[in-house]
């Protein structure tokens, strides 16, 4: 095969593909105008039968807005109609009213001038009122500075008797204190500074060199000096002198003379026996 022979072998092959790719085209191209037909003859009648339902609606809902419109004119011309009478009660009504505030008016000023004669009555009934509790005030006052000086007068007689029976106290016990006095060799000028009040306490400590602690201390009434009996139960054991004093504590020393016993810590002590 010559050179010539082999171009047209490829030409024809080359032009065999390209008749390929356009019937391929047009076979993708090609529409079935059959079935497009009845597509749309289907699409026309559902189109139809949607546009006849319309319409029935269409004229069904024109017949209902007449029918509205209809009740609507008559609602209207009842609305028209009450109107109008309620137009004529309101103006009887207005007459009424004119007439009832002419009436009001007329007792207004009736009111009125017996408000001022009741105002006038009112001040008069007033100041009778303040005269008559003026009146009341000072019958009150009187009463109150006659019950006032009663009682005054019964409380200065009731003193009286009172401080008269605590004279007759006095005098009794001045007697008394004299007695006393006399049988213990002392008068009023006697100096008892030094004498310590009716106490009793314990011995809270035994030391050495007769020397005790007693529960008892300045705050109690105890001075230095001062002496107190010491016993157990019935016992006497002894007398003791403060030598030393603080609040609460004293440091007494213990007399030999009057000493009876031994002395122990818990013992009873006394300003005064008996």
């Amino acid at each position: 095969m010559n050179l010539i022979g082999k171009i047209f072998t490829v030409l024809i092959f080359v032009m065999s593909f390209v008749f390929m790719a356009f019937s391929v085209a047009v076979y993708a191209t090609h529409k079935n105008w059959k079935e497009q037909a009845q597509t749309l003859t289907t699409t026309n009648q559902s189109l139809s039968a949607r546009r006849t339902e319309l319409e029935q609606k269409l004229a069904e809902t024109t017949q209902m807005l007449e029918q509205e419109r209809a009740a609507r004119r008559y609602a209207l011309s009842a609305v028209q109609v009450r109107s109008s009478q309620l137009e004529r009660q309101l103006a009887t009504l207005q007459a009424s009213l004119d007439q009832k505030v002419k009436e009001l008016d007329q007792k207004g000023a009736a009111l009125d001038q017996a408000s001022k004669v009741a105002v006038a009555a009112e001040t008069r009934n007033t100041e009778l009122e303040s005269k008559l509790q003026t009146a009341m005030q000072n019958r009150d006052t009187m009463f109150a500075n006659v019950v006032s000086t009663s009682d005054r007068v019964q409380q200065l007689q009731t003193n009286e008797e009172r401080l008269k029976e605590r004279e007759n106290q006095l005098a009794t016990q001045v007697a008394r204190t004299t007695r006393v006095l006399n049988a213990n060799g002392l008068t009023e000028f006697t100096n008892v500074d030094g004498i310590p009040p009716k106490l009793d306490g314990r011995i809270t400590a035994v030391g050495a060199n007769n020397f005790v602690e007693v529960s008892l201390g300045k705050d109690d009434g105890i001075s230095i000096g001062n002496t107190l009996d010491i016993f157990r139960g019935d016992q006497y054991l002894g007398r003791i002198i403060i030598k030393k004093v603080s609040p609460d504590r004293s440091v007494g020393e213990i007399q030999r003379e009057y000493r009876k016993g031994e002395v122990k810590k818990g013992d009873y002590v006394s300003t005064k026996l008996g």
